[in-house]
């Protein structure tokens, strides 16, 4: 494409600016050196100048002290900042070739480039930068890059095992991952909830990506992943009320007592193929959270589809039957395969979701006989919501453990007079909240 534009193009295209080996604004797409080498030989080809927009990967953030020396070219102009000054103080440059710096020198106003503004060549700035550059070439800071990079990448794999994401990659360090069915306004609300877990991200699109400082400890490391992997459990895999998150929850308070213990979702809607099997995110939380792995998938999900809907409506559109028989069968086997493990079901949905034309998730709980932990979504409406199910619930005469009070309404949360008599309302009729 680019080639044939320039056979079209080529006298009226002055440069080309090109972000080396990785377009940020793209969320983080990586691309190979050889495509940056065949971008400058096609420059070259039809005259055309070659801009180096180095303002986030040079300085030493992908490895090499410029980006665009991975792929042994040079460009015509070069475009620094950020890490010129080590961010502590704001500094931006143009590198040139001898040519074009020659080509505008000269002391008549027709020749020279004259572009500068008042706070040019700030002597604060610049000093910063000279000290930036000795510690990135003199004292080593740059020999350590890839390898604290690659160190972070593995440790990221590690806590993302299972989880529905794709395409992690690292390059120095900068490290990006995307996420499998990121809701909407996915980006926002997860640099929101990042911040109560003393870390700041601000992702683009489904795009998560990190770019640490060079000095990051191990305990701030530490600090980083444990953030990302609980806002991803907070926000991953959005059920409106936050079941998953409470299951998750109940499991990984569990493993932290040291009692163990496996989730299962009996019938999962909403999967990605992953290395050739379904995966659901909930139930990669669940894994995740009990600190498991190989887990026996068609146990914790018996029932699993691809489609993010009403679990009687995916199964009618695989052309699957949902049975009950199948599903009391695998929680007995999984029963017998865990002896000792405390077993937490996630239900789909609501008390009387269907899954099937003739039963629903009560009849299912009922033949489970599990004690009932009733999740409301602190939102309007959540009043008559909750009532309902607590009501039907005691009329099925279903084991009652409680209920968890999860505020997903970020304008009730912002009034805490309204929150509060919302609480103390269904308190009094339930009885006070497990959480």
């Amino acid at each position: 494409f680019v080639e044939q534009y320039f056979i079209e193009n080529h006298h009226h295209i002055a440069a080309l600016i090109v972000e080396p080996l990785i377009q940020c604004a793209n969320q983080m797409f990586f691309y190979a050196p050889a495509y940056l080498q065949g971008l400058v030989a096609l420059c070259r080809q039809y005259e055309i100048h070659v801009i180096a927009d180095e303002i986030a990967v040079g300085m030493g953030r992908t490895g090499t002290l410029f980006a665009c020396e991975q792929a042994g070219i040079c460009p015509d102009l070069m475009c620094l900042s950020k890490g010129i000054s080590g961010g502590t103080l704001p500094l931006s440059l143009v590198l040139s070739r001898d040519e074009i710096y020659h080509a505008f020198l000269g002391e008549e106003p027709k020749q020279a480039f004259l572009h500068s503004h008042s706070y040019s060549g700030n002597a604060l700035a610049c000093r910063a930068a000279v000290k930036t550059l000795s510690l990135l070439l003199d004292e080593g800071v740059l020999e350590s890059v890839s390898s604290k990079g690659n160190k972070i990448k593995m440790l990221i794999s590690n806590a993302l095992s299972g989880r529905a994401v794709k395409n992690l990659r690292q390059l120095g360090m900068i490290i990006a991952f995307d996420v499998i069915n990121a809701p909407p306004d996915f980006a926002q609300r997860f640099f929101q909830i990042a911040l109560t877990h003393q870390v700041m991200i601000r992702p683009i699109g489904d795009t998560v990506y990190i770019m640490p400082s060079y000095l990051i400890t191990d305990c701030e490391i530490e600090i980083l992943i444990d953030g990302i992997v609980k806002t991803l459990q907070e926000i991953g895999t959005d059920t409106e009320i936050g079941k998953t998150w409470v299951s998750a929850s109940l499991l990984y308070a569990l493993k932290q007592a040291g009692v163990d213990c496996i989730g299962m979702k009996p019938v999962a809607s909403g999967a990605q193929k992953i290395s050739g099997q379904w995966v659901n995110e909930d139930s990669s939380l669940h894994l995740w959270a009990c600190r498991l792995r190989n887990a026996p998938i068609d146990l914790i999900n018996p029932y699993i589809f691809e489609e993010a809907i009403a679990p009687h409506i995916a199964a009618e559109h695989q052309g699957v039957k949902i049975r009950k028989s199948v599903i009391l069968n695998a929680y007995v086997y999984l029963k017998k395969s865990y002896p000792r493990y405390c077993v937490v079901v996630e239900g789909a949905g609501g008390i009387l979701v269907p899954l099937s034309a003739k039963w629903n998730m009560a009849k299912l709980a009922q033949k489970m006989e599990l004690p009932i932990v009733l999740v409301v979504g602190i939102r309007l409406g959540a009043i008559n919501h909750a009532l309902l199910s607590y009501e039907l619930i005691l009329q099925k005469n279903l084991p009652w453990a409680g209920w968890v009070a999860n505020v997903v309404d970020a304008n009730l949360s912002a009034h805490r007079s309204l929150l509060e008599s919302h609480l103390a309302f269904l308190q009094a009729k339930m009885g006070k909240p497990l959480a």
